[in-house]
């Protein structure tokens, strides 16, 4: 589901229907018998759709998933078009080799998300990229790991069996 769509359930018995944010914030209260429309909103992640009864116990529960995703509609196409060719800037080759926004990499037990193995170009790259993907990739997380001991910052890695910096 993406923000500020509209969401039909259907109340199997009469009571309140509830519903929870990605972060547990209840953000829709309203009575339910039967077929019951909300606007989905809050917090992105996993939401939970609940049937109280009239003691506030929950009779019965569903999720589902709110995910915003950046889009622009126009008559004419040509901002559709300026968007597509902006995300495109940001991809590169995956590990599989289709285009993908973020690689992964696996260090230490630990898997890491990446825009580009490069710190410098990773930070710029995500600054674009946030308004495409909702991982924040968590590259600033190993370079801040592999920091040397005299401050120095490793500014990208190469694949081999092992990762090196």
């Amino acid at each position: 589901m993406r923000p500020l769509q509209p969401v039909t359930v259907f109340a199997p018995g009469p009571g309140t229907l509830s519903v929870l944010d990605g972060r547990g914030r209840e953000y829709v209260r309203l009575p339910a018998a039967g077929r019951v429309t909300f606007t989905a909103g809050g917090a992105a992640g996993a939401q939970t759709v609940r049937l109280l009864d009239v003691a506030g116990s929950v009779v019965h529960s569903e999720a589902f998933t709110l995910q915003a995703r950046t889009t622009i509609e126009d008559a004419s196409g040509r901002m559709k078009d300026l968007l597509r060719l902006g995300r495109k800037t940001l991809e590169r080759p995956n590990d599989s080799g289709t285009p993908s926004g973020v690689g992964t990499l696996e260090w230490r037990g630990k898997s890491y998300a990446y825009y580009v193995p490069w710190l410098r170009d990773h930070v710029h790259t995500m600054k674009g990229f946030k308004y495409f993907d909702g991982s924040d990739a968590g590259a600033v997380d190993l370079f801040r790991e592999t920091q040397r001991e005299d401050g120095m910052i490793w500014d990208f890695w190469s694949r081999g069996s092992e990762p090196s910096f």
